[in-house]
């Protein structure tokens, strides 16, 4: 026992526990500080649930075009601790994050669709070349909390073929072709019910050309379950 205590007591002197946002060290259990907590950029109700925004800020005329996902949603918009939470998630390492953002996610997908049982989960994949740089897919690390969350299995059917332009960099009018014949989908998933995961949602246009590929696999219904949803004036 006092060996097992010493032990833990040396790895949170070694790997201390962490705010999922501003990275100030907390004590063991906690996943915020009080600060970043009292900030948290949440998507006000009720929410649109083909967009993902606010009502009030509702953006579904501006959705790809086709649209081959049925609905979307994500507890935070993407600015302020969250804005810097997600980016040291996704860019600086902090992979703890994605429990507290999973977590989150797991709850704004109940709040939304209550009634909606997911057959599994999706992921927006990287390519291998990116993934092998960056040493981690950050979407399939928020799958793997959110199919512990729904007692549900992982479907790793999306590959990326190629590289292609980042599509932040593009211009609003160029994400959707930038993101064509980019992705497929390997594995039979007639008649599923599916969650497709990823950290951000901008234009939507990445997570349509997934959904696609999903959909022609069979797929019933795919619901896109984000991090957070870029503000409608950032976009």
């Amino acid at each position: 026992m006092l060996l097992r205590d010493l032990a833990a007591k040396c790895r949170e002197l070694l790997y201390p526990n962490r705010c999922a946002c501003c990275n100030k060290v907390l004590s063991a259990g906690q996943s915020l500080c009080g600060g970043c907590g009292d900030k948290l950029p949440r998507i006000g109700q009720p929410v649109c649930r083909r967009c993902g925004q606010a009502r009030s800020d509702c953006l579904c005329a501006r959705q790809p075009r086709p649209l081959y996902y049925d609905g979307c949603c994500a507890p935070f918009a993407y600015t302020g601790v969250v804005r810097k939470g997600v980016w040291q998630f996704k860019f600086r390492g902090r992979i703890d994050g994605a429990a507290f953002f999973a977590g989150e996610m797991a709850a704004a997908f109940q709040n939304v669709y209550p009634r909606l049982r997911p057959d599994g989960i999706c992921y927006v994949p990287l390519s291998k070349k990116r993934r092998r740089e960056r040493g981690y897919n950050q979407a399939e690390l928020l799958a793997v909390k959110m199919a512990e969350a729904f007692g549900c299995p992982i479907a790793h059917s999306l590959r990326k073929t190629r590289d292609n332009k980042v599509q932040h960099e593009l211009l609003y009018a160029d994400r959707q072709a930038n993101v064509q014949n980019v992705y497929v989908c390997e594995g039979d998933l007639t008649g599923k019910t599916l969650l497709l995961v990823d950290d951000i949602k901008t234009t939507g246009s990445t997570l349509n050309a997934c959904a696609e590929q999903l959909k022609k696999a069979g797929a019933k219904r795919v619901i896109c379950v984000t991090a957070a949803i870029v503000p409608p004036k950032d976009l």
